[in-house]
């Protein structure tokens, strides 16, 4: 079988040219430190990195979510901390105040105090997060909660709290209502026969102070036993705000985990091997030098070379 000259050149530089493109490729690998240099080189391949690389940014977006949460939830356990330690000292007053040995005067300094615990009360009940948003407005961040007039605080903030979607720990509150903190108590009070009526906090607060003021033993009393209620109201939110913090901690753990794992499958998919990239480089050259320096020889044969 005869080989013509041009078959012999065509194929010669055909080998020649795909040692060229194999030494390329696998310099562009080197520089990238990937296996993949063109997704339409290896199309499975490039489809299974898109989908882990995907997984990942959906995990990182569940975290970026959980971190904001617990930043919220944060300021949110450091105002209800300090409004219980105020609601403690408001306690500590009226149980002096509700001493029957004590002057009209003694209590009318007590109340003064009152006043300025209630301020800070509600200074607390209208605190914002890092991003200015109030964090017992429910739903309505940009909403003042607590309102004061003529003397009177109402809340006007929404009633509901937002709950945020955790994959592994179903849902986890992101807000809290002021109606939900800062709450309510049941009151029977004779001037309205006996029917029960529902207190707002600062309602409460205010007609605790009233009646310390005017030396009212019977309505101290009364709001002494009230104020327990939003005392453990208070400490109750608080320790909600500390289960939801310890799941977001876990969720967040699980998170990283998650992510751990899908990085190092995806470095075994598309990571370049250093050592054997390099390995092979080196043979690719050889190769294509052996099979330059076999082309270069064969092309100066002929039959007149063998002739003599």
């Amino acid at each position: 079988m005869r080989i013509s000259t041009a078959y012999f050149y065509d194929h010669s530089t055909q080998q020649v040219v795909q040692a060229q493109k194999r030494i390329t490729e696998s310099q562009a690998q080197l520089s990238t430190g990937k296996k993949l240099i063109n997704p339409s080189d290896e199309p499975d391949r490039a489809l299974l990195v898109d989908r882990f690389r995907s997984s990942i940014e959906r995990q990182e977006a569940v975290k970026t979510n959980l971190n904001t949460q617990d930043r919220r939830l944060s300021s949110q356990e450091t105002a209800i901390s300090s409004s219980v330690e105020v609601m403690l000292r408001f306690k500590e007053l009226t149980v002096q105040a509700s001493n029957d040995s004590l002057a009209p005067s003694d209590r009318e300094a007590i109340a003064i105090e009152m006043v300025n615990l209630r301020a800070q009360l509600l200074d607390l009940a209208n605190s914002r997060d890092d991003l200015g948003h109030y964090l017992f407005s429910g739903a309505s961040a940009t909403t003042e909660p607590f309102v004061e007039s003529n003397g009177s605080v109402a809340y006007v903030g929404d009633q509901t709290s937002t709950r945020l979607t955790a994959a592994q720990k179903g849902h986890l509150s992101f807000t809290y209502s002021g109606s939900e903190v800062f709450g309510r108590v049941i009151r029977n009070d004779t001037s309205t026969q006996d029917q029960a009526q529902s207190v707002g906090f600062f309602d409460v607060v205010d007609d605790l102070i009233t009646a310390v003021q005017g030396s009212q033993p019977d309505e101290i009393r009364r709001g002494l036993a009230e104020t327990d209620q939003l005392f453990n109201t208070l400490n109750l939110s608080l320790v909600q705000l500390g289960a939801d913090r310890n799941n977001i901690t876990q969720e967040t753990s699980i998170i990283e985990s998650t992510v751990l794992n899908l990085r190092n499958t995806l470095s075994g998919i598309e990571d370049l091997d250093y050592a054997e990239a390099v390995s092979r480089m080196n043979r690719e050259m050889l190769a294509m030098e052996a099979a330059m320096s076999s082309f270069s020889k064969s092309s100066q044969l002929s039959l007149f070379n063998y002739m003599r």
